[in-house]
C-alpha cells in the first residue's frame, strides 16, 4: 500500500492537550481495535457482579483497554498518556466514542447524543 492511498480522519483530542486535530489511520488495525474496544465496554455494561472483587477487576481491565486503545489509535507519547490518565471517565468514554465513530463511520442520531447526555447527567447526579 502506498502513502497515496492510506485514508486518516481527524480526532478532536484537545483534553490530551492536542493544539491541532489528530489524523487517525483508517486501517484494519484500528478498526479491530475499535471493534475490541467496543466488545470491552459492552462486556463491563452487561455483566452483572456477585462478587464486588471481580467488578473492581473488570472495572481496572477496561480502563486498562481504554488507555491502550486510546494510545495505539493516537499514537500518544509519554506525556500524552499521562494527560490520559488524569482525565476522569465522562472525558475518556467521550474521546473513544469520538474515535469509534471517526474510524467505523457511526454518526450518533441526536435521539442517541441526547440519550448519552442524559446518561450522563444521571451519573453525576447518582454521584453527589
Amino acid at each position: 500500500m502506498t502513502k497515496k492511498n492510506q485514508k486518516f480522519v481527524s480526532v478532536d483530542a484537545s483534553v490530551l492537550g492536542f493544539r491541532k486535530a489528530v489524523p487517525v489511520l483508517e486501517s484494519n488495525r484500528n478498526h479491530i481495535l475499535a471493534s475490541k474496544m467496543q466488545v470491552a465496554m459492552a462486556e463491563l455494561d452487561e455483566t452483572e457482579f456477585d462478587d464486588y472483587k471481580d467488578m473492581l477487576n473488570l472495572y481496572t481491565e477496561t480502563i486498562e483497554k481504554e488507555v491502550d486503545f486510546l494510545t495505539k489509535t493516537l499514537k500518544l507519547d509519554e506525556k500524552q498518556v499521562d494527560a490520559l490518565y488524569d482525565l476522569d471517565q465522562d472525558d475518556t468514554i467521550a474521546l473513544i466514542m469520538e474515535v469509534i465513530s471517526k474510524i467505523m463511520h457511526i454518526t450518533l442520531s441526536e435521539d442517541e447524543e441526547d440519550a448519552e447526555d442524559v446518561e450522563v447527567e444521571e451519573k453525576k447526579e447518582a454521584e453527589e
